[in-house]
């Protein structure tokens, strides 16, 4: 008489867990065998409901996800068209300034001066409308495999002759054996380029910029090292916002478009930085197709 009712008690504490798989009972009372079949059939009904209020949960969530994708892309084509309006007369308004530089012969340096920050500030807005302009667009990913050393000596090359003139100079680490990446090389190229960039501006005196690439298990770890400044605790948390800047000619646009470009290959990026000692950021990439 216990054993089934012990049976029966274990059969309804996983009905009250959410266990909705009842197995048949082996009680030899015809009445607790029909208590055990009334209660497999309660499991049955409960799973099977629980089942379409998943689905109709799923449901819910993509009509609304498709949704705020229309609107998200609706704003998109919005701002940027908006973006492209404002870049045309940045265009005109830069080649008035150098046709007025043309046309004064001697000007006195006060008028030299006020050129030059009209002349600036021009390109200072250009540039921030085309970051906008890139960070808005949508991409779509053009995967290939990706050997990662030379995407990194890529980016080396490109940053060496602006920046040793300024007493940085940028130390490749790059683990042997490397698989390739699945990726979309350009995108990556100009993520890299961007962390180096922001390196190489966070060391006014100078320094050692070290880009270094290992992997993690099935992760790819890219880091870039600086000997800089440091950024504050409370600027860790805004820095990857679009326009958050700390630096007076900053944009706010590049470490954003880095933190896009990771994310649309599924990955992470992360921070450790010690005011007056340096910055590293760690971006951990899988080795597998991104999205």
């Amino acid at each position: 008489m216990l054993k089934p009712l012990r049976s029966l008690t274990r059969e309804v504490g996983r009905l009250a867990r959410g266990e909705f798989e009842i197995a048949p009972s082996k009680a030899t009372h015809d009445e607790f065998q029909e208590l055990s079949a009334e209660l497999q059939r309660l499991g049955q009904q409960l799973e099977a409901d629980r089942l379409a209020m998943v689905s109709e949960r799923a449901h819910v969530t993509v009509q609304s996800l498709v949704s705020y994708s229309q609107r998200l892309a609706a704003l998109g084509r919005l701002t940027s068209g908006v973006a492209h309006e404002v870049k045309n007369p940045l265009n005109s308004m830069m080649i008035h300034v150098e046709l007025i530089k043309e046309r004064l012969d001697t000007p006195n340096q006060e008028v030299r001066q006020s050129l030059e920050v009209i002349g600036g500030e021009i390109r200072r807005l250009d540039r921030v409308v085309q970051g906008f302009l890139g960070f808005m667009r949508p991409h779509e990913l053009e995967l290939k495999p990706i050997e990662i050393p030379a995407l990194l000596h890529s980016v080396v090359a490109l940053v060496e002759a602006e920046w040793q003139s300024q007493g940085i100079r940028f130390v490749l680490n790059v683990a042997p054996g490397l698989p390739t990446l699945e990726g979309d090389e350009e995108l990556l190229r100009q993520a890299s380029l961007n962390l180096v960039q922001n390196a190489c501006q966070a060391m006014p005196a100078g320094g050692v910029v070290t880009i270094g690439a290992r992997a993690e298990q099935d992760m790819l770890c890219l880091e870039v090292a600086d000997e800089g400044v440091g950024i504050a605790p409370e600027d860790v948390e805004r820095m990857f916002a679009l326009y958050y800047t700390t630096r007076p000619d900053g944009t706010g646009i590049g470490l954003s478009i880095v933190y896009r470009i990771v994310q649309m290959h599924d990955g992470t990026i992360d921070v450790r930085s010690e005011l007056g000692h340096g910055t590293t950021m760690t971006v951990r990439l899988p080795f597998r197709s991104a999205r």
